[in-house]
């Protein structure tokens, strides 16, 4: 958790950099809820460009607040109908971001300490969170053996938070009722209680080692 001498000074640098590369007539603001659809996002038609509330109180690294700010700045610049295109590339390098589209080291450092955040909400000190490698088969599970939830990784890279987030939830409510319970109302129903969307996903199962798989259609 940042001091408030830290979260000062964010917000300035923050508010500086969008001085710097957009009009006058552009704000900043924090937007707090329960679980971030997104790290950060524009309101076009109210000219503000928003930043969630748990990054900006509880990530300790500016660069990847800065390199998050910058991508949705190099988005404003060009129009978001060139989504994560050469033009809108060119310009996140320009303007100082990292260029990547998809999760950064940063990112996927803090973003382990968010689950982990989550995750002991819920569930005892024995459970850990793994991105692992399914061959395509499942992007999440949960393994009851060794108590460890496992995205995919080529989901969890280029997935939104809201998804990845969804996952998370869906595989600790698993975790949470127990193998038995399967896609089942119990299992449903605690999933919804703890902020999750309820859904199965595309494919849902149990396989002989007991773990829990949960696919969902990639778009």
């Amino acid at each position: 958790m940042k001091t408030i001498e830290q979260i000062n000074n964010l917000d300035k640098k923050i508010k500086e950099l969008i001085n710097k590369h957009l009009d006058s007539d552009w704000n900043f603001k924090i937007e707090y809820s329960s679980f971030p659809k997104a790290w950060c996002g524009c309101n076009v038609k109210g000219n503000i460009i928003w930043l969630d509330g748990y990054l900006f109180t509880n990530c300790d690294n500016d660069t990847l607040i800065t390199d998050i700010l910058l991508h949705e700045i190099a988005h404003v610049i060009v129009g978001y109908d060139n989504g994560h295109g050469d033009e809108w590339h060119d310009c996140f390098i320009a303007i100082g971001g990292n260029g990547c589209a998809c999760r950064s080291t940063n990112e996927e450092l803090f973003l382990k300490q968010f689950f982990a955040d989550i995750m002991a909400k819920h569930l005892d000190s024995r459970w850990k969170f793994e991105i692992s490698e399914s061959n395509g088969k499942w992007v999440g599970f949960c393994d009851y053996t060794d108590h460890i939830i496992r995205i995919e990784r080529e989901f969890f890279y280029f997935a939104t938070i809201e998804q990845l987030i969804d996952l998370l939830l869906h595989e600790i409510a698993h975790a949470i009722v127990g193998y038995a319970f399967h896609h089942g109302k119990k299992w449903k129903s605690l999933y919804i209680s703890i902020g999750g969307s309820g859904a199965n996903g595309t494919v849902g199962f149990h396989d002989k080692n007991g773990m829990a798989v949960y696919n969902v259609q990639k778009k």
